[in-house]
């Protein structure tokens, strides 16, 4: 049979296995701070280099390493740059007034093929307008020509008229004559004829 348990006896039990599980932690924790110490010192190691490349860069930054320094080239790549952005901005001036001008150019182009169009329609109506005289003028030559031609037939065939009239007269004249000398033989012949 065993023992009821005391108060003090729970409590050193307690204890023990408080101070069991303490001690396992601390071994645990020592065995981190090894490990740590190894892992800090490895740290240290690496800060030593970065330590030392930060300074190698820090030489080539600001004396360069033969050349000049990275600030200098820094510089003048920013100098560089400005001057670009100055031409950048001086062409972008002179690409504007050549659009404007352009843009003017453009708009003078339209008023002159206006002007033109103006010209040709103008150039097109007085061709019209000399055609149409030349016609008129062509028709009045041919009215006159007409005229005249009419006027020549009409001369003509008065002067045949005439001509008709007056080869008719002397046939008159010459039948009278005839007539007449035809009677005075007869009447001379008549007149011996009975004086005789």
């Amino acid at each position: 049979m065993t023992q009821p348990r005391t108060a003090n006896d729970v409590i050193f039990e307690r204890l023990a296995e408080g101070l069991d599980s303490t001690s396992k932690l601390t071994h645990a924790l020592l065995t981190e701070i090894r490990e740590s110490e190894a892992d800090f010192s490895a740290i240290k190691t690496e800060m030593a280099i970065l330590k030392e490349n930060v300074k190698s860069l820090s030489v080539i930054v600001r004396e360069g390493n033969g050349a000049a320094s990275l600030l200098t080239q820094i510089a003048l790549l920013e100098q560089k740059v400005e001057n670009i952005d100055k031409w950048i901005e001086s062409h972008m001036a002179v690409h504007q007034r050549s659009k404007d001008s352009l843009e003017d150019v453009k708009e003078r182009m339209a008023g002159l093929t206006t002007r033109l169009s103006n010209l040709e329609k103008e150039v097109h109506e007085l061709v019209e307008y000399i055609e149409e005289g030349r016609r008129s003028e062509i028709e009045d030559m041919r009215i006159d020509l007409q005229q005249k031609k009419d006027l020549e037939h009409q001369k003509e065939k008065s002067a045949e008229k005439v001509k008709e009239e007056r080869q008719a007269a002397i046939i008159k004249f010459l039948v009278a004559l005839i007539i007449a000398i035809i009677t005075f033989a007869v009447a001379w012949s008549t007149k011996e004829f009975f004086s005789g």
